[in-house]
């Protein structure tokens, strides 16, 4: 957490896109550290479907997408923009080329860390910046080549 504040105002970011709510503990310390005209686009899906780590657990299926940001105060919340899709289905053409960050910690499949990818890369401005999360064995279809 302390890396990406500190990311976000050494490199001046502006945009941000996350793969990934989940609670929203993330994005409300990225919205917080953000400029007062920066933006945070966040998907999640919603609903435990990932199960990938190596010991075949999920999250528990009752969180509340964005559950810490939801009732935070509005100059921190304007900042936001929840989006609540698959990732793999969703259009991104409004976002390319425009973000200074992505955060990628959505879903730990191969196939969904894959994707996530490659839409982040047509997202990011030049000199924009990438952060994978969970880079772990834990987590195989993260670390997959």
């Amino acid at each position: 957490m302390i890396f990406l504040c500190l990311l976000i105002k050494s490199h001046n970011v502006k945009t941000i896109f996350e793969f990934g709510t989940f609670t929203g503990k993330t994005t409300y310390n990225l919205a917080l550290n953000l400029p007062k005209d920066g933006h945070i686009y966040t998907i999640d899906i919603g609903r435990d479907i990932d199960r990938s780590n190596v010991d075949g657990k999920g999250y528990e299926s009752s969180y509340v997408v964005g559950k810490f940001f939801l009732s935070s105060p509005d100059e921190v919340k304007r900042k936001i923009t929840q989006l609540t899709s698959n990732s793999r289905k969703t259009n991104y053409g409004q976002f390319e080329c425009k973000m200074d960050l992505v955060f990628i910690d959505g879903g730990h499949q191969y196939d969904v860390v894959r994707s996530d990818s490659a839409n982040a890369f047509k997202m990011l401005k030049r000199r924009g910046i990438i952060v994978w999360h969970d880079y772990d064995p834990y987590w195989p279809g993260v670390m997959k080549r």
